[in-house]
């Protein structure tokens, strides 16, 4: 008998809330880390790590790296958020987390 979670993915030893199609994703309340993932046949692709004191679907539809984010995965309806909350983290403990993501994924839009 397997545990399952129904609701996750997890990334660098991390299980993230998601992944949701970017699309239909609103906005979350408080602090996270979050992943922009696209889909090829067989795996999950970190296209962007990033994070945030308060993410909004704003922020997100006006980021700087998004026609990156596109590029990687092919057209918009292929892109999809993990999020990891941290409601009472600081800058410095989220900026730990996706330096290891970054290191262990190397998401193509980062550079």
């Amino acid at each position: 008998m397997h545990n399952l979670i129904m609701s996750g993915i997890t990334i660098s030893s991390i299980v993230f809330d998601g992944p949701y199609q970017l699309n239909n994703w609103e906005s979350t309340e408080g602090a996270v880390v979050y992943c922009i993932l696209y889909k090829d046949p067989k795996n999950w692709n970190v296209a962007y790590v990033g994070e945030s004191d308060n993410l909004d679907k704003g922020s997100i539809s006006s980021h700087p790296k998004r026609d990156c984010w596109i590029g990687k995965a092919g057209s918009e309806s292929n892109l999809y958020i993990a999020i990891y909350p941290l409601p009472d983290s600081v800058q410095r403990q989220r900026l730990r987390i996706t330096a290891k993501i970054k290191l262990e994924n190397e998401p193509p839009c980062n550079e």
